[in-house]
């Protein structure tokens, strides 16, 4: 499965979890947890992809993913985010940022 349409799953089972940072973001623009979840899964593409240089990273190589996609109401909500593993297991997709796009 791509990575895309990973993320989308996850969105669709709730399997998203937001930094605290992502919550402020989302909460200053007035957004719900529900629009932010739309955007997701209304998403067509992944605008980049960058490698983490968080320095509390658990494998060498992790990756944050970058979308802008509209909510059902048309808003465009920026998101970046990582996958997240347990165990060899997809658990759930961390959002690090989630706002409106100026």
């Amino acid at each position: 499965m791509n990575v895309l349409a990973r993320i989308k799953q996850c969105a669709l089972l709730r399997q998203v979890r937001f930094t605290l940072k992502a919550a402020e973001e989302r909460v200053s623009d007035d957004l719900t947890e529900l629009e932010v979840l739309e955007s997701l899964v209304n998403a067509t593409d992944i605008d980049k992809r960058i490698r983490s240089t968080a320095s509390n990273r658990q494998r060498q190589r992790e990756y944050l993913y970058i979308i802008k996609a509209p909510t059902t109401r048309g808003e465009i909500v920026y998101t970046k985010g990582k996958l997240v593993n347990e165990n060899g297991v997809l658990t759930y997709y961390l959002l690090v940022s989630a706002k409106l796009v100026n």
